[in-house]
């Protein structure tokens, strides 16, 4: 148990429920003194091919800077071995070229999709085989396509991407159609710019129209010039445009999810804030990029190359290893990875490929502060009762202005159907009994399930800073059919 009598904790109490991080990105993972954690691979992103039909004046491919070129294609045998080394929950196919042009394309689906593995892609729908179309409805674990449009509009869509609009629509109408009858979401994204957001208000119209009940709204992450015509900062009354898309997606009733809302809405409202918080050089501010990716996921390029992030392939820097000639967990557990993350941590020694990140905000928090150890054995469950022991193993304590809970994964932040009346939210099952849980404390977070949802995944967070690495779980069956609790 925490003791209230613990100088950090004296003057502590319960905090009002919180139900979400400020972003994705303030997922900042920490250790206790230097020893930085290896990480626990959720995700793999692989680029099957670097080729392209469309020439869109955002993508690193049309710049020149990304890691595979122009021209490379992920053979068989290299995806083979992928599958034969890596253990992971989900793959996602991206990068800088259009998936659905590798000839093997469908085979690494199903294969993936055999080994019961989640998949989902992006596509820019310039032309989407039949084979593709027909194979997804009966795949078993893919659960997500996204067609990345940037326009509703034909004439502004052809100079952003230099294709027909008119193609790409058909194709989503098609596929969106094809899946209507399973749980596969289908979604519709759009890079946010000076140059294109005034139009977003008619795009719910067109995804009714299409079938789409999703759009998701990308914010800008390479650009020549950060400040220049194509970023939002530089668009007069941006809060309008963004006012009525709301409004139209209201009428249309099509969700609209922003990729990185606490961004965006500095870029919206606050330029200068905005400009502050992510564009100032980590180097020169003393402070670090609020990223969890390096521990995470990562991201495999056409030609077998791994990086740490999409960004760092983009860019063409930090290269962790190549997969031609080395095993991926020689990889992902060696030296350029740990060194990588633990230049991450450390506000002195920012990865150059971190320094100018749009996608991640930075902090002078201190990046040793929060950590947990799940104490696995005395975790149970009974009678739709979890229960969950912690150890905080960081310097600071979990207090009502850092408070410990358990948290949705799967996606994050997500609506659990197995929420009760007792939760926090639909999102937070509970937080911890103590009102404080100082360093080498425990916590005790216990909370009921409802509809019973085998697989349901959650993982602990210190609620407006950061999910807490390696105390990720889900609850499932054993051989017997008894429920259980799996960590992650």
């Amino acid at each position: 148990m925490g003791s209230d009598s613990s100088p950090a904790c004296s003057s502590m109490r319960r905090r009002s429920n919180a139900i979400r991080l400020d972003s994705d990105f303030s997922e900042n993972p920490i250790s206790m003194g230097r020893v930085v954690p290896k990480g626990s691979l959720r995700t793999l992103t692989v680029e099957v091919t670097s080729q392209c039909n469309l020439r869109c004046t955002m993508c690193a491919r049309t710049l020149g800077t990304s890691s595979a070129g122009s021209a490379a294609t992920l053979s068989r045998s290299l995806w083979r071995d992928i599958l034969n080394q890596v253990q992971v929950e989900s793959i996602v196919f991206a990068g800088f070229g259009e998936p659905t042009l590798h000839p093997g394309f469908p085979e690494m689906l199903l294969e993936a999709d055999q080994r019961e593995i989640e998949t989902s892609f992006s596509t820019n729908g310039a032309s989407f085989p039949d084979t593709i179309r027909n194979l997804l409805p009966s795949m078993r674990f893919f659960r997500h396509i996204n067609f990345s449009i940037d326009s509703p509009i034909e004439a502004e869509y052809g100079d952003i991407r230099g294709g027909k609009l008119s193609k790409a629509l058909q194709s989503a109408k098609d596929v969106a159609k094809a899946l209507e009858k399973t749980t596969v979401t289908v979604s519709m994204s759009a890079v946010a710019m000076a140059s294109n957001f005034p139009n977003f208000k008619f795009f719910p119209k067109i995804l009714r129209m299409l079938g789409i009940n999703v759009l998701v709204v990308q914010s800008l992450l390479e650009s020549p010039n950060p400040f220049g015509v194509d970023h939002l900062a530089s668009l007069p009354e941006s809060t309008k445009y963004c006012r009525e898309l709301q409004e139209a997606a209201a009428v249309e009733r099509i969700a609209v999810n922003f990729e990185m809302p606490e961004r965006l809405e500095l870029e919206l409202s606050a330029p200068k804030l905005f400009e502050e918080r992510y564009t100032q050089a980590a180097e020169i501010s003393g402070r670090t990029r609020l990223c969890i990716l390096p521990w995470e996921s990562a991201h495999v390029d056409a030609r077998g190359r791994v990086f740490p992030c999409c960004r760092a392939a983009a860019l063409s820097k930090a290269e962790m290893g190549d997969l031609t000639h080395e095993r991926f967990q020689d990889i992902w557990s060696g030296p350029s990875y740990q060194q990588f993350r633990r230049g991450l941590l450390d506000p002195d020694a920012q990865p150059e490929v971190c320094q100018n990140c749009l996608a991640a905000p930075l902090s002078h928090m201190s990046l040793f502060g929060h950590s947990a150890e799940v104490s696995w054995d005395d975790c149970f469950i009974g009678e739709n009762r979890v229960s969950i022991v912690a150890t905080n193993i960081g310097k600071e304590p979990w207090t009502s202005t850092a408070p410990i809970r358990v948290g949705t994964i799967r996606a994050r932040d997500r609506i659990s159907p197995a929420a009760t009346s007792d939760w926090l939210s639909p999102n937070r099952p509970a937080g911890a009994l103590e009102e404080c849980v100082s360093p080498g404390d425990r916590a005790h977070l216990n909370f009921s399930l409802g509809t019973w949802a085998n697989g349901e995944a959650f993982q602990l967070v210190v609620d407006g800073h950061h999910w807490l690495p390696g105390t990720a779980f889900k609850i499932t069956h054993n051989a017997e059919g008894s429920p259980v609790i799996l960590p992650i």
